[in-house]
Formats: structure tokens, sequence, C-alpha cells
């Protein structure tokens, strides 16, 4: 996988994520609600971290039953130096441990 870093404001990259789904959600009558506590540019492939949570969310809406919420957290792991992306719905989940194989495949 080729990596394109560069040094990018967290938030404003998830909005923008959110913002282009809100209408997918809005259909569904589903809620996003985005929270990060990342205050520094961090370096990273802008368009990698996107598209993880552009199919992370799209997920979570496909599942998550009308009238919910999808909780989207992002933070920064100090202790160890990485970005920790967290994306909650009230949807059925893996049933399965071997299941999860199957996280990152639409």
């Amino acid at each position: 996988m080729d990596l394109s870093q560069t040094w990018f404001e967290v938030l404003p990259s998830a909005r923008e994520v959110v913002n282009f789904l809100q209408e997918h959600a809005k259909a569904k009558s589903v809620r996003i609600r985005c929270k990060c506590d990342i205050t520094k540019p961090v370096f990273s492939d802008q368009s990698k971290f996107q598209q993880l949570l552009i199919n992370l969310i799209t997920n979570a809406i496909k599942h998550a039953p009308r009238g919910s919420v999808i909780n989207v957290e992002l933070r920064y792991n100090a202790s160890l130096d990485f970005l920790c992306v967290k994306v909650t719905d009230a949807g059925p989940g893996f049933a399965r441990l071997e299941d999860i194989e199957f996280l990152f495949k639409p």
C-alpha cells in the first residue's frame, strides 16, 4: 500500500467525511455524532484516513436501526503514539469472532 503522508488536522478531515455521509444517514433516519480530542496536526495519509472513516461509518449506517445514533470517536493515544478511531452503533455487530476478517470488506 502506497502512503502519501502529510500533516493534517484530524477534526476538520473527519467532519468533511461526516458531512459527506449526512444525506445517506438521513435517508435511514440515523444521526452521526463526532467527538475528537486531537488538537494538533497528525502526520499520516489523509485520504486513507478518510477512506477508513467512510468505510466504517457507511457500514454503521447500513446496519444501524432507524432512529439510532452512530458515534465516531477520535483520540490520540500518546503512550503508543497512534490515532484511535472508534465507530459505534446499535446494529447487530459480529455474531462470531471468525467474522472479524470481513470487517474491512464492503
